[in-house]
């Protein structure tokens, strides 16, 4: 009854909890909901509704956006011959329920990347609802607004992919881990270690939260307590979580799915990678960086200098602004006692911004440490979304905290939002794709039935959407023959790593083209690749087998990568057998 009391205990309206009982919940801000705060709440889910689903089927699957395509057509009805399920299982919640989904909204492109625009829509007011029990109504409002228009929000909620899904359950396990830390209680320690278990099966990045998270502490009033808790709240998750990465995580990392990783961590370069993360996390922050391209594109009409600028300022105005809030909260203590104003000073207002600020900086700390000392494991703007709620949250305390001011919460809310759409506008800037439809509309007219499609690379899988819904029905087949086993995954450097592996695979494949088509058939290659990558030199041994038994190859149409093969009605003298 005591607990029940305090949860319902009110208090001023938009006024920071005092601390004076650090053992009691944030109150809550109101007693009733105001018709005020209901179409505040509903504006705000309208412009991040209309931002998410404004040109949303405008560009066609890409390759992850395929693979989530082929597992959910697939999920129940798995072929024999299919490539490896359990290089999958990685994101089951999130593949189980757009299958889900998909049986009401179907698999066209706006039903599999919906599910994704609601998830962000549910994050928009999870963050709203996490920020008014913190710090009130008008924190919320600011919460709500900078996620509505956040670019990354924006981007994952068009996408096809697991990531908006994640950032909704990590807003979700942040607030269960806040409501642990303030209350002590079974109930939530229960709540967030089921919330713990459904993230990381969502994205195992989430196992590089768990450490971040014993900065709760300070928000505990009973530190050695919560201490305890803690350290059996996590045992046993690690019980639980234990065959899920031995048997899951640990072949998955083991059999070189990662080797990308690689690159990018050394183009951050890594000692930027912290920077650069917070730089994109921030409102405005902006990812990948080429939508910042059609942006400048866009404002040089206005003059090349003209456009310039205004890249920079989305570019960097925001995190010069978050910078000169903290120093400004950073400096507010003393100066009020300075004043003899320290009555004014909130402690627990300020315990909540060290709170969410350090599992921040925790939460982006501990895979940059993993990448640093072990393997690269880092990814700006994707993997560290997991960060991107107490990120916001922090911002969202800073603006209704330290700016006491009005007119200055306005001014400074006002100049992330402008630049937050800014960015989003370049991100729907982006010019629309059509090479996977005109791919499968030429294989349509010049393709027939009794031929043989040779997909290099992973294309077989980036055309699965468009092939299927056209009713696509020639054989095809991947080069090299080991990415029919599986979808997703692409590992050039690994296989030019091991040339003599590569040399079956073409004899493998030559054989295969042989065996399966008469003489004067046709072959059709889907070319993929810069001629400047390993993708590359990896197909193009294809080529050069094709070429040495005495195929005449030729490009149809080398714009769209369409490669003509015509099998020869009398191979070369001495050359009727595929040469390794």
């Amino acid at each position: 009854m005591r607990m029940a009391s305090i949860e319902c205990r009110s208090r001023v309206p938009n006024r920071p909890d005092t601390g004076r009982d650090r053992g009691a919940v944030v109150p809550c801000p109101h007693t009733g909901v105001r018709a005020s705060t209901c179409l505040g709440v509903a504006l705000i889910l309208l412009l991040a509704a209309a931002v998410r689903f404004a040109g949303i089927t405008d560009r066609e699957l890409w390759l992850d956006e395929s693979c989530t395509y082929y597992y959910v057509h697939h999920l129940f009805n798995w072929p024999a011959d299919g490539p490896d399920p359990w290089l999958e299982l990685t994101t089951v919640p999130y593949t189980v329920l757009l299958h889900a989904w998909t049986r009401v909204a179907g698999e066209t492109i706006l039903g599999l990347r919906s599910f994704s625009a609601v998830a962000g829509l549910l994050t928009v007011v999870a963050l709203m609802y996490v920020a008014a029990r913190v710090a009130g109504r008008r924190a919320g409002a600011i919460a709500g607004a900078l996620a509505a228009l956040h670019p990354l929000q924006v981007y994952y909620s068009q996408e096809a992919r697991v990531y908006a899904l994640w950032c909704l359950e990590c807003t979700l396990l942040l607030w269960s881990l806040y409501q642990a830390a303030r209350l002590q209680s079974p109930r939530w320690w229960v709540a967030y270690a089921l919330l713990v278990v459904m993230t990381t099966a969502t994205h195992y990045y989430t196992l590089f939260w768990l450490p971040a998270s014993a900065v709760a502490v300070l928000l505990s009033p009973r530190a050695l307590h919560f201490a305890k808790q803690w350290t059996v709240t996590h045992a046993v998750l690690g019980v639980v979580l234990l065959p899920f990465i031995m048997f899951i995580i640990v072949p998955l990392t083991g059999r070189g799915s990662q080797m990308w990783l690689e690159d990018v961590w050394a183009s951050y370069p890594p000692a930027l990678a912290l920077l650069r993360s917070c730089w994109a996390l921030l409102p405005a922050g902006g990812y990948p960086e080429a939508y910042l391209g059609p942006l400048a594109a866009a404002t040089g009409v206005l003059g090349e200098a003209v456009g310039t600028w205004l890249t920079r300022l989305v570019q960097w105005g925001p995190a010069a602004l978050i910078l000169l809030l903290l120093l400004v909260w950073g400096i507010r203590k003393p100066v009020a006692r300075m004043t003899a104003q320290s009555a004014q000073v909130s402690p627990a207002s300020g315990r909540h911004v060290a709170f969410f600020a350090l599992l921040t900086l925790a939460t982006l700390a501990t895979p940059f440490l993993y990448s640093w000392l072990v393997r690269p494991a880092y990814v700006v703007g994707r993997y560290d979304l997991c960060a991107l709620p107490a990120l916001l949250l922090t911002v969202t305390l800073l603006l209704d905290g330290a700016l006491r001011n009005a007119g200055s919460r306005i001014a400074a809310t006002a100049f992330l939002l402008l630049c937050s759409a800014a960015t989003t506008v370049g991100l729907h800037a982006v010019p629309v794709q059509i090479e996977t439809p005109e791919r499968v509309r030429r294989l349509q007219e010049h393709v027939g039935p009794h031929d043989l499609v040779v997909s290099v690379g992973m294309y077989r899988w980036f055309l699965a959407y468009e092939l299927n819904r056209q009713g696509f029905s020639t054989r095809i087949i991947s080069f090299p023959p080991a990415h029919d086993r599986q979808v997703g995954w692409d590992n050039p450097r690994a296989e030019l790593a091991d040339p003599e592996g590569i040399k079956p695979a073409v004899t493998s494949t030559l054989t295969g083209i042989r065996r399966v088509l008469h003489d004067g058939a046709r072959v059709w290659l889907l070319w993929q690749g810069d001629p400047t990558g390993p993708r590359w030199e990896v197909d193009s041994q294809l080529l050069a087998g094709l070429r040495e038994a005495g195929y005449d190859v030729r490009g149809h149409d080398p714009w769209l990568g369409l490669l003509e093969v015509t099998v020869p009605a009398t191979p070369r003298e001495g050359r009727s057998e595929p040469r390794p």
